[in-house]
């Protein structure tokens, strides 16, 4: 196998496509109550009222994508997410894993 730098690593389309069927999507903000915490967001664990409905703990929506607290005071979601919407933020969601990697990962990767 041919050895890459970190910083050469991507995410293909393929991981992308499959990253969406795993994750499947959802319109509307909702309680992801088996995610993990993340450790670039410490302000997701809330309880909100969104159209009328209490989502308590981790308010998502799309593709997985963890609202922020500023997603979560302006409304951003409140109606709703269509599924271009949610493949951009997966995108952006992917974008920081991968700079999280190439900057974390020192050594060369087969």
């Amino acid at each position: 196998f041919p050895t890459r730098r970190s910083s050469d690593l991507t995410f293909s389309k393929q991981g992308l496509e499959l990253m969406k069927k795993e994750e499947g999507f959802v319109d509307h903000v909702y309680n992801d109550a088996k995610g993990a915490k993340s450790k670039y967001n410490t302000e997701t664990d809330h309880t909100v009222i969104i159209n009328g409905k209490v989502v308590v703990g981790k308010p998502t929506i799309g593709y997985g994508h963890l609202l922020t607290l500023a997603d979560i005071k302006t409304g951003t979601y409140n109606n709703g997410i269509t599924v271009t919407q949610a493949t951009v933020l997966l995108m952006e969601d992917v974008q920081t894993a991968v700079q999280g990697v190439q900057s974390s990962v020192k050594v060369s990767v087969n």
